[in-house]
């Protein structure tokens, strides 16, 4: 009887170490899948940058616009040395040259000079040095800021124009 009874122990001791394996590994799956609709649901949620260059007399102008369903936090934008293109030092919204740069490739969304909210459908621009030759596509980096800490990256392109097409 004793033995019986030890047995009858042993397997419920396996049964319900076999039943905390189960348990972790049905944990362990559903915290994977909630990652991965995480992922999913910030992946529709990514803003959409638009940007485009206008010369207004000898200035020429980026101006990028967030197509969002609400305003975000801000947006950190960089322009790679090279392209033919450079923000203007010590303009609103504009981080000043790293270390030996003359030039300024780093700016971010500013209100009345601060960083600042990026608002939906209101178009924000920086005044920028330009030298490439119309009809240059250049490429801008853009880290956008959600206002649940949130970061997204996002790639705006714009073409220069022709000096013939200023306002």
């Amino acid at each position: 009887m004793a033995i019986a009874s030890f047995v009858l122990a042993f397997v419920a001791v396996l049964i319900a170490l076999a039943s905390a394996v189960y348990s972790a590994r049905q944990a362990s799956a559903a915290e994977g899948a909630l990652a991965i609709e995480h992922a999913r649901r910030k992946e529709e949620l990514r803003p959409r940058l638009i940007g485009w260059v206008a010369r207004e007399g000898r200035d020429a102008f980026l101006w990028v616009i967030l197509e969002f369903h609400e305003a975000l936090e801000g947006a950190d934008l960089y322009i790679p040395p090279g392209q033919g293109m450079s923000f203007r030092p010590h303009d609103p919204g504009v981080y000043p040259p790293w270390q030996q740069e003359t030039e300024s490739y780093r700016a971010y969304t500013y209100d009345l000079g601060r960083p600042g909210q990026f608002v939906p459908n209101r178009p924000m621009p920086w005044r920028t040095n330009l030298s490439a030759m119309p009809g240059t596509m250049i490429r801008i980096a853009a880290t956008c800021h959600g206002k649940h800490a949130e970061h997204w990256d996002a790639i705006v392109e714009v073409e220069v124009p022709d000096p013939l097409d200023a306002n």
